[in-house]
């Protein structure tokens, strides 16, 4: 890789007017004059300050030049660096990473029980430009609903390792690596054999993976390194928070997550120190990605394009997508030179408010540009040496036609929000130049969809749950060992913590409120639902069905789930040890809890009518040895869940990410996101059923032979689900 030279400034007659310049915001290392430093710049641990006003740009430059050399020249130079690696060189030019929540139906399948890779990279490419990387994301918020630790997620993914390697290696064929991520707060768990950095070293290697994103750290653990590279050289490091500066010896990118910056658009700190540390830009709440596109553009660098949060839709709109397309071509057209070209951040324009950024190579110059005024500007933007170049507006892929005076060349472009220049030497243009330009034309000339008529952020409605299945007055003689739970109107309140995945809009709540229920931010705040809602009167089993109660079943249908991996997996084979008969069934995914109901003429209950026995019966309502499945289903056409109802006797215990475990109170509830009968099937999961009363003994029974239940909501113009 070839390697740009960096002059080092020095001398004391520039001391004085450095240390003028000397800001107390956020001063550290070299920049705080108590270390008997020459030079100084303002910054904090994200961002350097743009000149100040009246600042003289070269002189600023030179601080900035000095500042690196300072911090950052030895390690840089270091023979064993990462950066100089060439197993490792691609991760400079990883502009694009996308966060792939594995429940989502964008990446599986439930119907057809497949990877969709393929219609995922077909989709990216539409509507982003293409992803250069993806994180693959499979346990939290799930992570402590049972004993499976992290890497056992893995293991219980659709296909196994196997499935997992075959999915990364349609990625490889389109080009695109993939990240794993790693959660060193997993400490409550089933234990692996191996340290984390062996069994995680392991996973990688088996599943062919180029990268391990380090969530919530900052670093990376020290022995890390060296068991990765032992089985699969060539992966890259990513924390997801930002890293000190020595930190960067090993990790070759980081998140560019809620980073504190200055006035205008400042300097990223680690880039600006190492040109070839990607950051990827990210605001995962935030509905509007202006800001973190200008940043990534105005400094070379990355984004991250995360949509489903932890199982709630929050959408890119058509603005940032089409904005991102335009970048992301341009970006990975001069990785090269924005790795190792000469940067000139902020590089002086003529206009108040329009801030951009060069990089010179030996025959090309790159200019990327914002305007941050909110107007249009017509007027010339750059005012430069005349060297004889063709300039090319390479937001719109058309050539630009300079004006020329007195050895200057001033530049003008139809600059709305953001904008690009390139200055080429010669007469003739690379193939592969011609071809950029030849897909800027194209894309900007590409429709941008209004908010009412955008396929790509359409989700279904999670208000009203999936209908319950039909069932039968139940059966005389089990009713005998059942609990009657009298009918009426109620109003149920729920509170729970948000946990980053969010809830179901209450019922009569108007669309433009739903936000706050989806919403899963911040992780800790107590949500809470009212809901009102008229039950007809039921019976239901006091304790949820045992082992010996579902071996029964087993004999009686000769039942098997269609995906039987994990089935029942405690007994240890396909009969149940004489030890278990009396304990709650577990590892039962939806679809076996509801066969076992169907066959014994019943249902599961929904979470209100399992709410209401609870209250009506106190201890008689046996609960909180396993949490249970309800009638509480939905899909928002992205990610399927279902709410869980009761606590267990277990608990994952050392961080507070994990899913609420030991016994819970009655009013509180659980979100469960599905994904795969392997992995839905839980050991802390099980089900209890519900019966119709008769009609001798009640008349509030609907056409459907189901327990009548009314949602009281208010008129809404958005269609509940069916």
């Amino acid at each position: 890789m070839r390697r740009a030279q960096y002059k080092r400034v020095s001398g004391v007659a520039l001391m004085a007017a450095v240390l003028a310049t000397c800001s107390a915001l956020g001063e550290e290392g070299s920049g705080q004059s108590s270390r008997n430093t020459l030079l100084a710049v303002r910054h904090n641990a994200h961002y350097i300050a743009p000149p100040g006003p009246g600042e003289n740009w070269q002189q600023w430059l030179a601080h900035l030049r000095s500042y690196r050399q300072k911090r950052w020249g030895q390690q840089r130079a270091a023979a064993d660096s990462i950066y100089e690696r060439e197993d490792l060189e691609w991760m400079a030019h990883n502009f694009v990473c996308g966060f792939i929540f594995m429940y989502d139906r964008a990446f599986w399948s439930p119907e057809e029980r497949q990877y969709r890779v393929a219609a995922l990279c077909q989709d990216a490419q539409r509507e982003f430009g293409g992803f250069d990387s993806v994180v693959f994301w499979h346990t939290y918020p799930q992570l402590g609903a049972g004993r499976r630790n992290q890497f056992d997620f893995f293991r219980h993914m659709p296909g196994g390792l196997s499935g997992l390697r075959e999915a990364v290696r349609e990625f490889h064929r389109r080009g695109v690596k993939v990240f794993l991520p790693y959660m060193p707060w997993d400490v409550g768990t089933r234990r692996d054999k191996d340290p984390d950095e062996v069994a995680l070293a392991k996973i990688v290697a088996a599943i062919e993976a180029d990268g391990i994103f380090l969530d919530t750290m900052r670093q990376s653990p020290q022995q890390l390194r060296a068991a990765v590279d032992a089985l699969r050289p060539g992966v890259a490091f990513e924390p997801e928070g930002h890293p000190e500066i020595d930190e960067m010896r090993r990790c070759g990118g980081s998140w560019a997550q809620w980073l504190r910056p200055f006035p205008g658009i400042g300097v990223l700190h680690l880039k600006w120190l190492e040109p070839r540390h990607i950051q990827h830009q990210i605001r995962r709440w935030d509905t509007s990605h202006q800001d973190e596109l200008a940043a990534a553009w105005i400094n070379g660098s990355g984004m991250l394009v995360w949509e489903n949060i932890f199982g709630s839709w929050n959408p890119w709109n058509a603005t940032d997508r089409a904005t991102l397309r335009r970048m992301a071509p341009v970006l990975r057209h001069y990785a090269s030179l924005l790795s190792d070209g000469q940067w000139l951040p902020c590089f002086p324009t003529q206009v108040p408010k329009v801030v951009a950024s060069c990089w010179k190579g030996p025959d090309v110059r790159l200019w990327t540009i914002v305007n941050q005024s909110g107007e249009k500007v017509e007027a010339p933007i750059l005012e430069i040496e005349d060297r004889g170049e063709r300039f090319f507006d390479l937001w719109r892929g058309v050539p630009l036609e300079p004006q020329h005076a007195d050895g200057k060349v001033r530049l003008a472009v139809p600059l709305e929000r953001f904008g690009a220049i390139a200055a080429l030497q010669g007469e003739r243009s690379p193939p592969a130049f011609s071809k950029l330009l030849e897909g800027q034309q194209r894309e900007a000339l590409r429709p941008v969809a209004g908010p009412g008529d955008d396929p790509h952020v359409k989700a279904r409605p999670v208000v009203e749950p999936k209908r319950p299945p039909k069932c039968h007055a139940a059966d005389p003689a089990a009713t005998a060992r059942m609990l009657r739970v009298e009918g009426g109107p109620g109003e149920f309140v729920v509170r729970h913590i948000r946990r980053e995945c969010g809830c179901y809009p209450d019922p009569g709540t108007p669309p433009e409120q739903w936000r706050r229920f989806l919403k899963g931010n911040p992780h800790s705040e107590t949500m809470e639902h009212r809901v009102t809602v008229t039950l007809g009167a039921y019976w239901i089993d006091p304790k949820p069905v045992t082992n010996g109660q579902f071996e029964a079943f087993l004999k009686a249908t000769k039942y098997t789930p269609r995906c039987p991996d994990r089935f029942l997996d405690h007994w240890g084979g396909s009969t149940c040890p004489a030890n278990l008969k009396d304990e709650p069934v577990v590892f039962v995914d939806i679809d076996d809890a509801r066969a076992y109901a169907a066959w014994t003429g019943q249902r599961l209950p929904t979470e209100w009518e399992w709410h209401r026995a609870a209250k009506q019966h106190g201890d008689s309502f046996h609960r909180s040895e396993v949490r249970e499945w309800t009638e509480s289903e939905r899909d928002d056409g992205h990610t399927r869940f279902v709410i869980l109802r009761g606590g267990c006797r277990y608990q994952a215990k050392g961080s507070h990410w994990y899913f609420p475990g030991g016994p819970q109170p009655i009013e509180t509830h659980a979100k469960f996101l599905r994904l795969y009968p392997g992995l839905d099937r839980c050991s802390t999961i099980g089900f209890r059923c519900l019966g119709r009363i008769g009609i001798r003994e009640s008349a509030g029974i609907n056409r459907h032979g189901v327990a009548n239940e009314r949602v009281v909501r208010e008129r809404s113009s958005e269609p509940s689900r069916p």
